[in-house]
């Protein structure tokens, strides 16, 4: 069984003119008590095939009630002749070690005037799939863990052997959260994605006992903490500097480490002290955060300035930044200068010198303390998280910094360059679960995992917001009516790759909409800031050709995503800072729009 199974929607089964039901035993005892229902007798045939619709063989087929029983041949197909019609409905079981059982109820009005199905055609779910690997004890030199329960649901459960191994199999090929706990050790989870199985196998390994360093968190699980690979993070609703703030550039909400009571609001990323019945019985701490978020960020001088802007709906809120070295002997949650003290509804940037972690990823940790016991409700809200070489004040000023030459307005800095974090992944899809500015952080919260461009790169709203929920994928665009400007861009995304031989080349699947031209860009910069607009080296739009400053411009509206191919064999064995920038190219009065479809390193 191949990964590509995991590729296809996982469904139950499809049938025609049937209903689905749950199976249900049927004995030669119910078979007599029901015989007087029996209106007649039938035949059913059909196909049975996995998600992929590929025809499985060797499924037995049986009718519950007069347990007749064939199998499906090598095509898959199946013909079930002297069925009982039952008055009530009968199930018909299709079973096939490896895959779920389907049951199937028939009724007297599925076989038709002619006693007979034509065809009943069924789908199951490939489910021999497993999740195996070995617990240690990090309290005891990680020697393997006898008595670990590694789970994934209340059924699907197993225990550690005595040399830490376990295996939970006769699974469906999906996503999981495999929990891990014993009885004094800090309970453990590990996401498992769809695309972690190997041949149906994915292999969990892990360290437990370890000493907590934040709530419920040992360093190993830190370890594991995503990255924050950019300098710029932004939350909330408000468009009140718009579009530097605005609801669709608020990607606080794709973090996926946000731990206690969180919200999305208006005006930002809200850390919230625990306050249900609960959790009013904490205690007051001033060591450990009762609400808090984290990620992995490598400390460079050009980053090693972070300002956070905060505001508050209850004054005042005792917060502060902690940093945990997981390379030191014995790692630790260390704060950042003093607790610092929210008491405004305005917005107020606290400043935080990182500069003692230079040369290291740290693990950074931005919470909220409960200073007193019982009925203690403070919010402590986020609007802005950045990194910069130098501290800033300004509510809406850009980050800090000399421009790249070349780039002047697009506020991409020489800092920014360097110490933006090269990118773990080398595919990135733009389309995502749907949402609406009320109702973006569920869309946003699965971005992450979904690999989702945008939980990765970062939008730069120079002059126009995006569509993060357009169908086609995520969309950058421009302004109607402005002067054409193919030097300085409407807005753009960015990221770092490290480039090597066999992974230089750049694809970017895109569309456009209407029959005006869109304008676009790819610009590499290298580590010395040198700037320079890519000319793609193959595409498959319908109309496609290079314009002014290193611009393209292209027509693909047939409802399809054509490819724009780039060659970066000249930057092997470094670092580049890759931006794709939407300009107005030509006046033309509409919107020209440039779709994130997926982006691939290949």
């Amino acid at each position: 069984m191949k990964l590509r199974k995991a590729l296809g929607f996982i469904r139950l089964f499809a049938l025609l003119g049937c209903i689905a039901m749950l199976a249900q035993s049927c004995s030669d005892d119910d078979k007599e008590t029901f015989g007087d229902k029996i209106v007649g007798q039938g035949s059913v045939s059909g196909l049975v095939t996995d998600e992929l619709m590929t025809p499985i063989p060797g499924v037995t087929v049986t009718d519950r009630l007069s347990s007749v029983s064939v199998t499906t041949g090598t095509d898959g197909r199946y013909a079930l002749s002297g069925v009982d019609i039952h008055s009530e409905g009968q199930p018909v079981l299709f079973e096939k070690e490896g895959y779920e059982t389907v049951s199937v109820t028939l009724t007297p009005s599925s076989f038709g005037k002619s006693n007979s199905v034509e065809n009943v055609d069924v789908q199951m779910v490939y489910a021999n799939a497993s999740i195996s690997g070995h617990i240690t004890d990090a309290q005891n030199g990680d020697r393997p863990f006898e008595g670990v329960t590694v789970s994934v649901t209340a059924q699907k459960t197993a225990t550690t052997d005595a040399n830490g191994y376990y295996e939970i199999s006769g699974l469906v090929l999906r996503d999981y959260t495999v929990t891990i706990s014993k009885t004094g050790c800090a309970t453990v989870t590990r996401k498992v994605a769809m695309s972690d199985f190997v041949d149906g196998k994915a292999v969990v390994d892990a360290s437990i006992g370890g000493v907590e360093i934040l709530r419920g968190l040992t360093a190993a699980d830190l370890a594991l903490a995503p990255r924050w690979y950019n300098n710029e993070y932004k939350g909330g609703r408000n468009a009140d500097a718009y579009p530097m703030f605005d609801w669709s550039v608020d990607y606080m909400a794709t973090w996926t480490t946000w731990t206690g009571d969180y919200q999305e609001q208006n005006e930002g990323s809200t850390l919230r002290i625990r306050n249900n019945a609960e959790g009013q019985k904490n205690p007051a701490d001033t060591k450990n955060f009762d609400t808090f978020v984290y990620g992995r960020k490598l400390i460079t001088a050009d980053n090693s300035i972070m300002t956070v802007q905060v505001r508050t709906h209850q004054p005042p809120c005792s917060w502060g930044v902690q940093v945990i070295d997981l390379t030191a002997a014995e790692p630790q949650a260390e704060l950042v200068g003093a607790i610092r003290v929210c008491d405004t509804g305005s917005y107020m940037n606290e400043t935080f010198d990182l500069s003692k972690y230079i040369g290291k990823e740290v693990v950074i940790v931005i919470g909220q303390f409960r200073m007193e016991t019982g009925d203690y409700w403070h919010q402590l809200v986020l609007r802005r998280v950045a990194f910069a070489g130098e501290a800033f004040t300004e509510y809406t000023q850009w980050l800090p910094g000399a421009d790249v030459a070349g780039l002047e307005n697009w506020h991409m800095t020489e800092s920014i360059v360097r110490s933006s974090m090269p990118q773990d992944r080398t595919h990135f899809v733009g389309q995502g679960p749907s949402g609406n500015r009320d109702d973006y952080q569920p869309a946003y919260s699965q971005w992450a995992e979904l690999g989702h461009a945008m939980a990765y790169w970062t939008f730069m709203p120079l002059h126009k917001d995006p569509e993060a929920f357009n169908g086609d994928g995520y969309l950058i665009k421009t302004r109607g009516n402005e002067a054409p400007n193919t030097k300085e861009p409407e807005s753009y995304i960015y990221a770092k790759f490290s480039i090597k031989g066999g992974a230089d080349k750049f694809k970017f699947t895109t569309r456009n909409y209407g029959s005006n031209y869109t304008f676009f860009k790819l610009t590499a910069i290298s580590m010395d800031c040198n700037a320079t607009a890519l000319a793609p080296v193959s595409n498959t739009a319908n109309e496609a050709s290079a314009a002014d400053d290193g611009c393209w411009k292209f027509k693909h509206d047939d409802n399809k995503m054509c490819d724009f191919v780039y060659d970066l064999s000249a930057y092997d064995g470094q670092d580049v800072m890759i931006l794709i920038s939407v300009h107005n190219g030509e006046l033309n009065g509409d919107e020209n729009k440039l779709v994130i479809g997926a982006i691939d390193l290949q």
